[in-house]
């Protein structure tokens, strides 16, 4: 016959175990989230700090060609 009372003694403390496991897995998604942003927004920058070059290079290419024209 089933000891309902010996097995519930055994089984009690996983409750409170997958609770605690539940908010680190949630804790841990959050902090890898802002990891992430954090690489994205690097990226970004990147990518903006790319076109400013491109940019400023074509602004004094476009420019010399101009001073050309005019002489």
């Amino acid at each position: 016959m089933l000891d309902l009372k010996a097995m519930f003694s055994q089984l009690w403390f996983l409750i409170p175990i997958s609770i605690i496991v539940v908010i680190l897995k949630n804790f841990i998604k959050k902090y890898k989230r802002k990891d992430n942003y954090s690489e994205i927004k690097k990226e970004i920058e990147k990518q903006n700090n790319n076109f400013e070059d491109i940019r400023r290079h074509n602004k004094e290419y476009f420019n010399s060609k101009k001073e050309k024209r005019k002489i």
